[in-house]
């Protein structure tokens, strides 16, 4: 917490922004439960250096909490901040156990552009957006900005072209009160069921998804 606070702090001072990623694996605690601790551990170990392949000099790698971690990029924008996500999806975060791919749902906030005032802020609207990239459907990315797809994904000129649709793997960037071609207000209800493809057939407590 001091270190967060401490670069909350230099941005503030500086006029710069700070970017967080919030990542949060997918599916670990089927880790634990299969192979055992050691196994999850390995595993841990095995992703933390992967993604510090993938960051600055100066940019700070955190463990948040069992499987979750915080990625603070200093005087890095929404767009610096997407580069590198599309850098460690590219590297890859790993394998799990059985050998399949290690993924993970990533929400990120900026200060600047999510005009947030203080560090518990900032972590809490990327936690929010995490949980969001989780329930729609797990190694996926959700930024602030437009509301747009990006890699391995289709043609995102419109949102009502994936309306029904499930989402494939990629990033994707969210801004509330986006305005469509036909110059009709989308709620915040309406992007939240573009993000998941259709709306969950019941209710899920996003604090139980992994």
């Amino acid at each position: 917490e001091e270190t967060l606070e401490l670069l909350f702090g230099m941005a503030v001072a500086r006029g710069e922004p700070l970017a967080l990623m919030f990542i949060d694996l997918d599916r670990f605690k089927g880790i634990n439960d299969g192979w055992g601790h050691e196994a999850g551990d390995t595993v841990l170990r095995a992703m933390a250096a992967q993604v510090r392949t993938a960051l600055r000099r100066g940019d700070v790698l955190v463990r948040w909490g069992g499987e979750e971690f915080l990625v603070l990029l200093a005087d890095s924008d929404v767009t610096g901040a997407r580069l590198v996500i599309e850098r460690l999806r590219a590297l890859g975060l790993g394998e799990r156990p059985d050998g399949t791919p290690l993924t993970a749902s990533i929400g990120l906030a900026e200060r600047l552009a999510d005009r947030v005032g203080d560090w518990p802020e900032l972590i809490e609207l990327a936690d929010r957006r995490m949980y969001m990239a989780k329930q729609g459907g797990r190694d996926r990315a959700i930024l602030p900005g437009q509301l747009i797809g990006a890699i391995r994904f289709p043609d995102a000129s419109k949102p009502s072209d994936f309306r029904g649709q499930e989402l494939k793997p990629g990033i994707y960037t969210l801004r509330y009160g986006l305005q469509p071609d036909d110059g009709n207000h989308l709620g915040t209800s309406e992007i939240r069921d573009f993000l998941v493809g259709c709306p969950p057939k019941e209710d899920v407590d996003p604090k139980r998804v992994e």
